[in-house]
């Protein structure tokens, strides 16, 4: 590393400095380090291209990413933060329709307390005192509040189907 630059910009505020004290300009520690500390700032930036400061002051640009790069990234985002990958997978789970276990719940009535969403996916009822995640088996929104019907369960989700309101 070039020493070269440090000794100018450091002697110059020293060089400065001892002869403004000299004079006697400069009275207290304060002043005589504000000159110092000035000087050497505006010696470095007034001669900053003759002493190879300018790779610290105006580092080089970086090359722009190719388009093909921006594309994928941005397809990245797209699929992966705004959902659209978890949407189809979900579409695709149920096109195939997953089997549905004869269990104990099936053909039980229970409220939805979190409206179900075939898009977000999400989805709540109560059923024996708990809170169960939810699917509609027919791929609507049922609103909080709804009855619905159990037709089956999916490892931990109820899937379910709405009743006709008599």
């Amino acid at each position: 590393m070039k020493t070269f630059p440090y000794i100018v910009l450091f002697g110059s505020g020293a060089l400065i400095t001892g002869v403004a004290t000299a004079v006697g300009i400069l009275p207290s520690l304060e002043l005589k380090l504000l000159v110092f500390i000035n000087t050497t700032a505006i010696t470095g930036f007034l001669l900053r291209k003759q002493l190879g400061l300018s790779r610290w002051l105006y580092p080089p640009k970086k090359v722009s990413k190719p388009a093909d790069t921006t594309i994928s990234n941005t397809s990245w985002f797209v699929v992966n933060r705004l959902g659209l990958k978890r949407v189809a997978l979900e579409e695709s789970a149920r096109e195939s329709a997953p089997k549905k276990s004869r269990t104990a719940e099936v053909d039980k009535i229970v409220p939805v307390i979190e409206r179900i969403d075939p898009i977000t996916g999400g989805g709540k009822v109560k059923y024996k005192g708990m809170n169960w995640r939810a699917r509609s088996s027919t791929r609507e929104t049922i609103a909080l509040g709804e009855r619905v019907l159990i037709v089956g369960r999916d490892i931990l989700t109820l899937v379910v189907e709405r009743i006709e309101q008599t």
